[in-house]
């Protein structure tokens, strides 16, 4: 049991609505949290990492992404694997990834989809780079004043983190 802390009353505040799914499309996220987990089989380990949508219309939305890092299945391990050489590499991590924290706090883009097995939930497709030429922007994200990524996009990654208003 946890003590709340404060008095609640739940007929005083509206309850939170269920959250479609975001749509397809290229958003600007960082890693806000990360474990590493074993697999219900026990018989490997995944890498369970919390985004965080850090500007437009869905900003501060949340997604949650698997990767599996140790399994018997050598195809869904190398899947894993690779995607996480995609986000290291997308943070400008170019050798020897030790800590999952290492990958927290770095702006990167993903591309987002509708899952196939479960159409009301997302699914993260490709990690990117956070300055790439180019890129898709999010669905409301095209005016420059109010898009904060346009306005750092050419810095070089080493300051991008520097200047980005959620770098901590």
């Amino acid at each position: 049991m946890a003590e709340l802390g404060i008095s609640f009353d739940n007929r005083e505040v509206e309850p939170t609505s269920e959250y479609a799914p975001l749509p397809r499309g290229e958003y600007i996220a960082m890693i806000t949290a990360s474990d590493v987990k074993e697999t219900k089989a026990e018989t490997g380990k995944y890498l369970k990492l919390v985004f965080q949508i850090l500007e437009g219309k869905f900003q501060n939305r949340i997604l949650f992404h698997n990767l599996n890092i140790v399994n018997p299945n050598s195809e869904a391990q190398a899947i894993g694997r690779g995607q996480l050489s995609a986000i290291s590499r997308a943070c400008g991590i170019n050798g020897e990834l030790k800590d999952s924290n290492e990958l927290h706090d770095c702006p990167i883009r993903i591309v987002v989809d509708l899952d196939k097995q479960n159409p009301e939930q997302n699914k993260i497709k490709a990690f990117k780079p956070y300055a790439i030429a180019n890129a898709q922007k999010v669905e409301d994200a095209e005016n420059p004043e109010q898009n904060v990524a346009a306005q750092i996009k050419e810095m070089p990654p080493e300051t991008q983190k520097a200047k980005a208003p959620w770098a901590k």
